[in-house]
């Protein structure tokens, strides 16, 4: 059984302990933009060792708090100009919102004043603007959800959510581009509420099926051909799925082998590069699932062209496709297919910011996530992985670091040599734990063939 632990997927409930932590996408003006009326722990890390300097820590401590409250005194700013009449106003103000939110993690308190003004003044954008306006009011929200208190965004937002859904399903009216941020939007949003139990979360999944299934075969077993735009909104659609998947219990483990597992394998075939990466990684992603929930008693299901297309996509060397096409789809697949013929998962890391720390990404659940949060945060991801509580605790991190000057007392960095026997221990550490399933592992994958 693959190293994700069975807690992180038997209760919704559970995992909404984790509080969301207390503590840009730049785009031009739509033309013709209408006037607005006035009217959301398992990998494994590396501790970052702070200097023991007392004094400097203070100084580090007041330092967050004065920068804190400058990034506050910004945003409510920013929030009484989205009452503007001028569209390229609104655009420029939730521009500049967008980045502020991404990279900088503000500890807004639960009872903050302006924030039913925000959420109001988000909604009015997402509904009755157009092209870009939308899709930063809605990319807002994402980083908002990230931002508040939980119990905050079951009272405020809720009327935002129903939107977002209102503009998922609408395939007639809504921009390709509106709706795929409103996939991460309510994927996200989903994904840090604690009323998210399993039927709102089957709910929400088929939703996103809804979607993506349109790049699998058509009736007569062809592949569909789709615009790139159409692709985008597929991708996020997986994107959104595969996240709110790493929650899943055993009956919706159960239903994705039954029904999804042969709508991605279908999609591998697609033209586009994105859309059978995404698709393979969510194949390894129910696997890991099944594992997870099953136990010993898992076994794959019978697709004979599954292994056969993972393998020959991990090979692939057609010259039709381009060259960092073709190299980024063979590391990929060659990853999916050791993990779905023997079960072994490379480990990746990945260094946060100036911190010293490191993230061990040793599953496809935490590669998912930590996937997801970097689409979503981009530029600000190492601020979010030091200083925001929720982000932290997904990926099994800790405390938030806090963060010295550098160069002053305490340093705030690790010493190569320190860096190197954390590492080496947080190997050891996941080899001793893994190396006793991985040969179960491989026997029961050898009597299923």
């Amino acid at each position: 059984m693959p190293k994700h632990k069975k807690k992180d997927r038997q209760s919704l409930a559970g995992r909404r302990s984790l509080a969301p932590g207390q503590g840009g996408d730049a785009g031009g003006a739509a033309a013709g933009a209408p006037d607005l009326d006035d009217e959301d722990t398992d990998g494994m890390s590396v501790a970052s060792i702070a200097g023991s300097d007392v004094p400097a820590q203070d100084d580090a401590a007041e330092g967050a708090d004065a920068e804190t409250v400058g990034d506050e005194e910004r945003l409510i700013d920013m929030v009484e100009r989205l009452g503007e009449k001028r569209a390229e106003s609104r655009i420029k103000t939730l521009t500049a919102m967008v980045s502020l939110l991404r990279c900088s993690v503000l500890h807004l308190p639960p009872t903050w004043s302006h924030l039913f003004t925000l959420t109001s003044g988000l909604e009015r954008c997402a509904r009755k603007g157009q092209g870009i306006e939308r899709v930063l009011a809605i990319d807002a929200f994402s980083l908002l959800c990230l931002q508040l208190d939980a119990d905050e965004l079951t009272q405020d937002m809720a009327e935002f959510k129903q939107l977002l859904l209102n503009i998922l399903t609408d395939k007639s009216g809504a921009e390709l581009r509106v709706r795929a941020a409103a996939c991460s939007a309510l994927a996200l949003g989903t994904f840090v509420s604690p009323q998210t139990d399993s039927g709102r979360l089957s709910e929400m999944l088929a939703n996103f099926e809804a979607i993506f299934s349109a790049s699998g075969h058509k009736g007569d077993g062809s592949v569909p051909v789709h615009s790139s735009e159409v692709c985008d909104l597929h991708e996020s659609a997986i994107d959104a799925w595969c996240l709110l998947f790493t929650f899943a219990g055993q009956d919706l483990v159960r239903a994705a082998l039954q029904k999804q597992m042969r709508k991605f394998t279908e999609i591998l075939e697609s033209g586009d590069v994105d859309l059978r990466i995404l698709a393979g990684q969510a194949i390894a992603l129910i696997y890991e699932g099944a594992w997870d929930t099953q136990g010993e008693g898992f076994r794959p299901p019978r697709l004979p062209d599954l292994k056969e297309t993972v393998h020959q996509l991990s090979i692939d060397g057609a010259k039709s496709r381009a060259k960092v096409d073709r190299r980024r789809q063979r590391a990929n697949f060659r990853d999916i297919f050791a993990y779905i013929t023997t079960g072994e998962f490379s480990n990746q890391e990945v260094k946060l910011g100036q911190s010293g720390e490191v993230l061990i990404l040793d599953d496809w659940t935490a590669k998912i996530r930590y996937h997801f949060f970097s689409q979503v945060l981009q530029q600000g991801t190492n601020t979010h992985m030091e200083q925001n509580s929720f982000v932290r605790q997904v990926f099994g991190l800790g405390p938030p670091v806090l963060k010295v000057p550098s160069g002053g007392p305490g340093g705030g960095r690790m010493s190569k040599t320190e860096r190197r026997c954390l590492l080496q221990a947080n190997e050891k550490f996941l080899k001793q734990n893994r190396n006793a399933q991985r040969t179960k592992r491989q026997l029961r994958l050898s009597e299923s063939q």
